[in-house]
């Protein structure tokens, strides 16, 4: 859908999602006459021109067609310079040439007119004109003319679509007023035959971007994690390749997109060529941990052009034409892995033990903030020596955290786990001496720290806290975080 307005240029944009209908200007511009044709036929030519190109639905979207001269859009161009000028922001020359050149279009009509035979010529003369003064009344040919009209993209110098018509009369009538059939305007003629209905020739020739194909390379990604939107087949509504100078915008809803240029005063639409009709849309999603997918959308528009007339940047959505989804992979269960290794004296025996342990953790987005809650049972073996005698056994406890997810606007997301008990599940144990054995009932204890008790780390990249304590026993604790898995790794040892 498309208006199309003769030298008027203005915006024109629905809100994303309603019905597309699109400016597009155009200018007739002035035709060179032969010699002594005095009269400038331009005026006669295009207003014959565009009679037959307005149709009853030339006010409806999606054509709307209006006509300016050449002389009134020059005239136009420059009372705006002179007003810029006016407010303190004048123009460059640049953006003088720019417009002085374009004259702020995207279509033109160039016609040449040729005189092929002369049958008569009527001389220019002096007559009398308002309240006595002289005036002058252009001398013309008549003859028989070959008129040639091309519509043309003036952004990129593509003729749309040319066409010619032979006829005898005046240039002005584009007929013979004495003709035996009557006078058939040939400007007319070719309008109809040739130019009409002008929206589907215009829409045929652009091939606005009306359906693609948008597909993430990765379906499911982990917060702040980037990949691929590849948007393809972008064609128009007949299923025809789009212009390569046409644009697209793409808007995601919660990540970011990390190429193409960003629409002016937008920070989720960002405009790119068609070009080849495949476009790589870099995204990177969310950091947040309670996002569990993302939207991203892909619209038409109605800007196109030079990027040095029209940049990128003032591109605006107008129909979605793909959309696709990406699943942001929040992880709700994580093991936090268990390790200590510690060396004590135990009457005469010196003991050394070692712990381990998976210990399940489940995180619940559903609770504000997001809940944290790991119970697991972990092991120890223990072994040691006084003599010819030796101990040995192994035991099992239990591990109790509790926590949340601090998620945060301006900051990564916490995990924020404290201890909230340790169960001693018993354990079996003996000393073996020279062939003799000896059960030993009791418990022993995990190794524990106040330092360890509450613990943050941070959800997407981990970390490390690393405890010393007076004896040369030496904590750590890491986290490694990945997206599907969540590893907590605990390791106590004695210097």
């Amino acid at each position: 859908q498309i208006l199309f307005v003769f030298g008027l240029s203005f915006p024109f944009t629905e809100v994303a999602g309603g019905e597309w209908c699109c400016g597009r200007t155009a200018l007739f511009l002035p035709i060179k006459m032969p010699k002594g044709q005095e009269v400038d036929a331009t005026s006669y030519i295009s207003k014959a021109w565009y009679g037959e190109l307005r149709t009853s639905d030339i006010l409806d979207c999606p054509l709307k067609y209006e006509e300016d001269d050449y002389a009134g859009r020059k005239n136009l161009n420059s009372m705006t310079e002179q007003i810029a000028s006016i407010v303190g922001a004048p123009l460059s020359d640049k953006d003088k040439e720019i417009t002085n050149k374009n004259l702020g279009m995207d279509y033109v009509w160039k016609a040449t007119l040729t005189l092929n035979h002369t049958s008569r010529i009527v001389p220019g003369k002096e007559v009398e004109g308002y309240a006595g003064a002289k005036d002058y009344d252009r001398g013309y040919i008549g003859g028989n003319w070959t008129f040639h009209i091309q519509l043309i993209n003036i952004q990129f110098n593509e003729v749309v679509r040319e066409g010619s018509v032979t006829f005898n009369g005046t240039a002005m009538a584009g007929c013979d007023f004495f003709s035996k059939n009557g006078c058939v305007n040939a400007y007319k003629e070719l309008a109809r035959s040739r130019f009409s209905p002008i929206d589907d020739i215009i829409l045929e020739y652009e091939k606005v971007p009306r359906k693609c194909n948008a597909k993430p390379k990765e379906k499911e990604i982990c917060p702040g994690d980037t990949t691929v939107i590849n948007v393809t087949k972008i064609t128009d509504s007949q299923g025809d390749n789009s212009k390569p100078w046409q644009r697209v915008v793409v808007e995601v809803k919660e990540g970011k997109i990390l190429n193409g240029i960003k629409c002016s005063d937008s920070e989720k639409y960002y405009a790119f060529l068609v070009d080849s009709g495949s476009i790589e849309v870099k995204y990177k999603a969310p950091d947040k941990y309670d996002i569990k997918k993302d939207i991203i959308k892909v619209y038409n528009a109605c800007a196109w052009g030079r990027e040095d007339v029209r940049p990128l940047r003032v591109t605006s959505p107008e129909d979605k034409i793909g959309e696709t989804e990406i699943t942001i992979k929040t992880p709700e269960h994580f093991k936090m892995k268990y390790h200590h290794t510690e060396t004590f004296h135990y009457g005469q025996f010196l003991l050394k033990s070692t712990g381990k342990g998976n210990i399940p953790c489940t995180i619940n987005w559903q609770e504000t903030p997001p809940s944290i809650k790991c119970d697991g049972r972990v092991t120890a073996d223990w072994t040691g020596h006084a003599g010819p005698c030796k101990f040995e056994g192994d035991s099992s406890f239990g591990l109790h955290y509790k926590g949340h997810v601090k998620v945060t606007e301006d900051s990564p997301s916490k995990i924020i786990i404290e201890k909230t008990g340790d169960d001693e599940l018993g354990g079996n144990f003996k000393i073996t001496c020279r062939g003799r054995v000896q059960n030993i009932p009791g418990d022993f204890p995990i190794p524990a720290l106040e330092e360890d008790r509450k613990l943050e780390f941070d959800l997407k990249s981990g970390g490390t806290k690393s405890f010393t304590v007076p004896g040369g026993t030496k904590y750590s604790y890491s986290i490694d975080i990945e997206c599907k898995k969540l590893n907590v790794e605990r390791i106590a040892e004695t210097c």
